[in-house]
């Protein structure tokens, strides 16, 4: 007997045996329904039209679709409008090729509207002639994709996130960074349009930072956003809130914004604040709009989560290193730029000017008496003026000048496009205005505070470098401060002479010690009661190899404005003592007598000075009792507290001191009574007042009162600079103690010191 199809019975001819065939088909039938019913794919048998003749129960736990809905309908209508052609084009290629049995995936409708995906197998039986149609059997492969999704989801956002943590770390523009966290969100979907607002530094707008997908005129209708206080997003995100809407255009809270969106095509939006991690301020909004009326899905949500805070740490990042590059550039006490970006500013100024051929001007201003105003009322007091007195130089400049702090009481203003020829007037004008600012009282903690200040200028045309036009100005600045203070000066060419050649001595200077170039010359110091040598002054000298031998006062400014005057001065002071150590031993008890050295300002002020003079007698073998340490009157003006320290550890080594220059520094000797000097030096100007047809009573007065207070406080009183007979004279009527000169000796090296030492002592033998 032939084999019948699975619905098909043979012919029977006997009843019994109609009745028994008939029995085991039901049973086969019941047989195979109920395995097709507990089947987990899918069977649907679909007409060569398209309609659905049959689907198995599994449609019904899969699809949620009754036995035989959509029985007789196009089986398209289930199919994604998406899928719909691809599907049509694989069901037409196993209509037309039985053997075509490729599976395809396709996302078909469940009964509450969502999308299942289906993997599907067309068999081809139309020329089957029981079944006569395509039987297609799907699998539901739903939570595989989305598990695949999910997971492909996450490893992009994996390198999504690395990658924007990287461009955060390699210091990538803040724009760069922000447009692709944009990117990174817009991914998510087709529809989506992200931007990154960031509040200003005023924090009263949003500033569009990031929108790589908006098009011109919506980047440019949201470029700046006031912030408005009943705005619902700034409500949303002052309260740390995301905020989300379905629908633009009937959401009341969004209103204002529904012209624009419409004429956009923007339907829906998410917004999410972003918070700084330091201090919980909101710096920002990401804010992510559809073009359809929708809900963020889950997958978009996740990404804002993930990548929003990453935005925040940008934006972050961007202000620490803004407030970092403020720091760097401007002075914290006056909010103007500091020394460092003024030069940057002014070689940018001199640029321009080389191009636009105009001239500029660099003002230093330099304030006069402040020290004084700062040590009497304190150092925030100072603070409080200095700040005051930037706000003035700010009111009373040009929008376009550049006024810069330059350090301590220094200010610095950069002029430009100015008229070559009317430079230097221009310049003066303004400077005439700074210095009628600082005139005007200030109010520093209820009181009145007058200052002064002395301004240089300096002219460039842009062929100098920023250093040289500074320190022109510098040397102007100075030049004004020699002619009185509160005036200005131009830099001119007899200052230019005079600055080459402050650079020369300052650059050769730098190399005097290394070449062996300075020497010592020793002036001796006469008792005026019998003529015997009480000590001798050791006197620096500088063997120029091309000037020739040149005095202190030719270079010991500029060695002590250089800081050169620390290792010159240990130099002189090692020297001196050598000198004395070995005069002592050729002369032994006939050249009981000490040497003086000079120290300066900086010197004495310096932290190390007494143990440095501590470690030279002991290098040199001198004892203390044979140096005398002079310090001039005006070095102990700068800190006499601060001197008075040193002063007592100088005097704790044995060592005598001494103060040179009395007269031109303080108006009062009040101060001998503190300060533990041995001996005190007439200036030799009041030397000179002594005698001649122009004898000056008033400094005969005052050289008896110095006399009276050196023998009341038993300090030894020397006169400097006595030349003449005539001097010394009146140097001993008056009973002054001891006087130095060219009218004894002049300063010589120590080995003619020598000779004139001994034929000094053969004299008295």
């Amino acid at each position: 007997m032939a084999v019948a199809s699975w619905d098909e019975t043979p012919r029977i001819e006997s009843q019994s045996a109609k009745h028994l065939v008939g029995s085991i088909a039901r049973d086969r039938d019941d047989h195979l329904e109920s395995i097709i019913s507990h089947a987990s794919d899918i069977i649907t048998v679909v007409e060569a039209d398209g309609t659905i003749r049959y689907a198995s129960p599994s449609a019904e736990r899969i699809l949620g679709y009754p036995k035989g809905v959509g029985f007789g309908e196009d089986f398209l209508r289930f199919v994604h409008p998406d899928d719909a052609e691809r599907v049509l084009v694989g069901f037409s290629r196993s209509l037309a090729d039985p053997n075509a049995r490729t599976p395809t995936e396709v996302r078909v409708r469940h009964q509450d509207g969502s999308w299942r995906i289906l993997q599907a197998v067309a068999n081809n039986l139309l020329d089957d002639p029981v079944v006569g149609a395509l039987v297609v059997t799907a699998r539901d492969v739903t939570r595989e994709r989305e598990t695949e999704v999910a997971l492909r989801h996450s490893e992009q956002q994996m390198r999504d996130q690395a990658h924007i943590l990287e461009m955060i770390a390699t210091a990538t523009p803040l724009t760069e960074t922000l447009e692709e966290i944009c990117r990174a969100i817009e991914s998510q979907s087709a529809d989506s349009l992200c931007t990154v607002m960031v509040t200003d530094e005023d924090g009263e707008t949003l500033v569009m930072t990031a929108a790589p997908s908006f098009p011109p005129q919506l980047r440019q209708a949201l470029a700046r956003v006031p912030i408005v206080k009943d705005g619902e997003l700034v409500k949303a995100a002052a309260r740390r809130e995301s905020l989300d809407v379905v629908d633009i255009q009937s959401d009341a809270r969004l209103a204002r914004y529904r012209e624009l969106s419409r004429a956009h095509g923007l339907r829906a939006l998410r917004m999410v604040p972003l918070v700084s991690w330091a201090n919980d301020r909101v710096i920002g909004t990401l804010l992510l709009t559809y073009r359809e009326t929708r809900e963020s899905t889950p997958a978009e949500r996740q990404t804002i989560d993930l990548l929003a805070p990453l935005a925040a740490i940008a934006i972050e990042r961007k202000e620490f290193e803004d407030r970092l590059a403020h720091q760097a550039h401007h002075d914290p006490l006056t909010g103007l730029p500091n020394r460092a970006q003024f030069q940057e500013l002014l070689e940018s100024g001199l640029g321009r000017s080389r191009r636009l051929g105009t001239a500029v001007a660099v003002l230093f201003v330099d304030l006069d008496r402040f020290k004084v105003v700062n040590d009497s009322l304190g150092h925030e007091a100072g603070d409080e003026l200095l700040g005051a007195l930037a706000d003035r130089l700010r009111a009373v400049l040009r929008p376009s000048d550049i006024v810069a702090r330059f350090g301590g009481d220094e200010f610095t203003i950069l002029c430009e496009d100015l008229n070559y020829s009317a430079a230097g007037m221009q310049a003066a004008e303004i400077a005439e205005r700074v210095l009628a600012i600082i005139l005007e009282p200030f109010e520093v903690e209820g009181d009145e505070q007058f200052l002064g200040a002395s301004v240089g200028i300096a002219i460039g045309d842009g062929s100098e470098r920023p250093d040289e036009l500074l320190r022109d100005a510098d040397a102007a600045m100075y030049r004004a401060k020699e002619r009185g203070r509160g005036r200005w000066e131009i830099f001119d060419e007899a200052m230019r002479a005079q600055t080459l050649a402050r650079r020369e001595i300052e650059n050769g200077l730098h190399r005097a010690l290394e070449r062996h170039e300075l020497r010592v010359h020793y002036q001796p110091v006469i008792a005026l009661t019998d003529g015997e040598w009480l000590g001798v002054e050791a006197l620096v000298r500088w063997e120029h190899p091309e000037r020739g031998l040149l005095v202190p006062r030719d270079f010991m400014t500029i060695a002590e404005e250089t800081g050169l005057v620390l290792p010159i001065g240990e130099w002189v002071l090692e020297q001196a003592c050598r000198a004395i150590v070995q005069w002592r031993k050729k002369f032994g008890a006939r050249a009981e007598f000490g040497v003086a050295v000079n120290i300066s300002a900086r010197q004495l002020l310096h932290p190390e000075l007494p143990d440095l003079v501590a470690d030279v007698l002991e290098r040199t073998g001198a004892e203390p009792s044979w140096l005398c340490l002079e310090i001039s009157e005006s070095a102990l003006i700068s800190d006499v507290g601060e001197a008075a320290k040193v002063l007592e550890l100088l005097k704790a080594l044995g060592t005598r001191l001494s103060i040179d220059d009395v007269g031109t520094g303080y108006s009062s000797l009040a101060y001998l009574r503190h300060l533990p000097f041995d001996d005190l030096k007439l200036d030799r100007s009041f030397v000179r007042g002594l005698t001649g047809g122009a004898a000056n009573r008033a400094d005969h007065a005052i050289v008896a009162a110095v006399v009276g207070i050196g023998r009341a406080l038993g300090i030894t009183v020397v006169a400097e600079g006595v030349e003449t007979d005539e001097q010394l004279q009146a140097l001993c009527d008056l009973r002054v103690d001891a006087a130095q000169g060219y009218l004894f000796a002049e300063p010589v090296p120590g080995r003619l010191l020598a000779t004139a030492l001994t034929a000094q002592l053969a004299g008295r033998a």
